[in-house]
């Protein structure tokens, strides 16, 4: 890992995200606006892909980067997020990684912790930053976990969120937390199998539990 990268972490704000993202200071100059979660099931492993929004709460947010640029505001607003997993016995950490700034298109570099990985995000006046997180996590006991409640760290609610979950036909959905809106047959998995599809939409959404997701294998 670059040396410039670990000078980035110790020289900028740390900000925690669990919700996965929330932040730990009493001022909030970012704000988590949006998220999109797709998850699909594999049978021994889930792949969650995450698309997350980012902007600034507003002008007064900013502070002057130094004497020398007052004029900070003409500058992106550069920030450390802490992403974590939930890892247990039955979900162990993700075996696949990575970190994309949609907006540029590159990878982005991260640091793993014992729970999670940080990441740097650049948002730009008055712009949206985007970022996809993707990762696969192995689901021995046929259930996975995302991590929604510490939203409510942010002190205000999402805008959106949207929750897409594909489970391949040799399976059947167990349980399901939010409750699905919708669910309709459609392709699922790595291989783009037939299987189901359920969508779940929130507005204004401040969640008082994770994600969860329960599933078997069909019997013959």
């Amino acid at each position: 890992m670059p040396l410039s990268f670990f000078k980035f972490l110790r020289s900028r704000f740390i900000f925690s995200l669990v919700f996965p993202l929330f932040l730990s200071l009493h001022a909030q100059p970012l704000q988590f606006a949006r998220e999109r979660i797709e998850v699909e099931v594999l049978g021994e492993a889930c792949v969650l892909t995450g698309t997350y929004y980012f902007c600034e709460t507003g002008p007064a947010a900013r502070q002057p980067l130094s004497v020398e640029r007052p004029d900070s505001a003409n500058f992106p607003f550069n920030i450390t997020l802490y992403y974590p997993f939930v890892v247990t016995p039955e979900l162990p950490f993700p075996d696949s990684i990575q970190v994309t700034d949609l907006r540029s298109g590159r990878p982005v570099q991260f640091i793993e912790s014992a729970r999670g990985v940080y990441f740097p995000v650049s948002v730009p006046p008055p712009d949206t930053a985007i970022y996809r997180v993707r990762y696969r996590q192995k689901t021995p006991s046929a259930k996975m976990e995302y991590i929604l409640t510490s939203t409510q760290k942010w002190n205000r609610p999402l805008q959106s969120a949207d929750f897409i979950i594909r489970i391949p036909q040799q399976y059947q959905l167990i349980s399901l937390s939010p409750a699905f809106d919708r669910a309709a047959p459609g392709s699922t998995g790595e291989k783009n199998a037939p299987g189901m599809i359920y969508f779940i939409h929130r507005e204004n959404f401040m969640p008082q539990s994770n994600l969860t997701i329960q599933w078997e294998r069909k019997t013959p």
